[in-house]
């Protein structure tokens, strides 16, 4: 399948769109290098492709951010959540910046007030899903508080 070639002025002629892509006319840089041509041809400046966005990790954040989102992290501050919008990346992302820097993860505890919620919601009878919604914690741990697991 060819390219479409959107432009109001007609091509000089088939042959010469051939000719000028030789045997590159059926790759995926083809639309580029007809814009190509055809700015050269009408005499306008071609435009210059975007570079792609950085995929790895370290080139995403710089040395001065890590140090920041550590220092937020350790004050308490601010949540992976929270981090990982303010600079644009996932939250593994910041996961693995705190790990690098040797931050251990923090794992949320279950106070005693919520442990006594929990008791009082399965004795009216609640199902562990409705009790972890209203109390804000995940259903398995739920489950565990009932068991006496925890």
């Amino acid at each position: 399948m060819r390219p479409a070639i959107e432009t109001n002025k007609p091509l000089m002629n088939r042959g010469f769109v051939v000719h000028t892509l030789g045997r590159y006319s059926k790759t995926r840089e083809a639309p580029s290098l007809l814009e190509k041509c055809l700015a050269l041809r009408d005499g306008e400046p071609a435009a210059q492709p975007t570079r792609p966005k950085p995929r790895r990790l370290k080139d995403k954040i710089k040395d001065a951010d890590r140090k920041a989102i550590v220092a937020a992290y350790v004050a308490g501050g601010a949540s992976l959540a929270a981090l990982a919008e303010e600079y644009g990346v996932s939250d593994y992302s910041i996961r693995m910046v705190l790990r690098k820097a040797g931050i251990p993860p923090q794992r949320r505890t279950v106070t005693a007030k919520q442990v006594a919620r929990v008791h009082e919601l399965c004795a009216e009878g609640l199902k562990p899903e409705a009790i972890a919604a209203e109390v804000g914690m995940g259903h398995a741990n739920v489950r565990l508080i009932v068991a006496g697991l925890k």
